[in-house]
């Protein structure tokens, strides 16, 4: 049986750990609330949809708080589905669900650069700084007019860096506090502060 569960990214700090000074990552995992049970009859997979953020209705789309009221939890902001885990409509789901894991699968967008050329991007070499070269961050030549007489797909070249969907595996668990509903895992996760993790066993 799977676990996991919905949270939010602190921020980072530094703990002992094995006798040894280490970076973290502190998380925000839960409370979130199962608002559905996915059926294999219904859905074609078995699991649960749970949520988290508590907010007004007002800021949240009608079919989405209609779903929260029929489960008969408060309001929810993040709605997300989770295969192959169990639970009953209405029930709380805490950061105490990942006791006894060593390991997780964290998924959160990373954080956004905006538009970068390619020697930021793509980490090319650059042009050579000497005799008075104007081109050292270019990109060069990106093909032939003659064969094939177009720029092959995915060249890399200057564009948008980072806003992606990010996956990490095998983050170590520190420490849990399910009176808080604090994770602190080793290392760093992907998003800025306050990003929204979907934390898997």
């Amino acid at each position: 049986m799977s676990k996991g569960i919905i949270g939010k990214k602190i921020g980072m700090t530094s703990v002992f750990h094995e006798d040894k000074f280490v970076p973290a990552t502190v998380i925000q995992a839960g409370p979130c609330f199962v608002v559905d049970v996915l059926t294999k009859e219904r859905n074609g997979y078995e699991g649960v949809k749970l949520g988290f953020g508590e907010v007004r209705a007002s800021l949240v789309n009608k079919p989405e708080t209609g779903v929260c009221k029929k489960a008969g939890v408060p309001t929810l902001k993040h709605l997300k589905e989770f295969r192959g885990m169990e639970g009953t409509v209405g029930q709380k789901v805490d950061v105490s669900v990942l006791e006894g894991l060593e390991a997780l699968t964290i998924t959160a967008v990373s954080k956004g650069k905006g538009y970068q050329g390619p020697v930021k991007r793509w980490h090319f070499a650059g042009w050579f700084k000497s005799h008075g070269s104007k081109g050292l961050r270019r990109v060069g030549a990106i093909g032939c007019r003659l064969t094939p007489g177009r720029v092959f797909k995915n060249h890399k070249m200057a564009g948008r860096m980072g806003n992606h969907v990010t996956t990490v595996t095998g983050i170590r668990v520190i420490s849990l506090d399910a009176e808080k509903n604090l994770l602190v895992v080793k290392g760093s996760i992907p998003g800025a502060d306050n990003a929204l993790l979907t934390i898997r066993a």
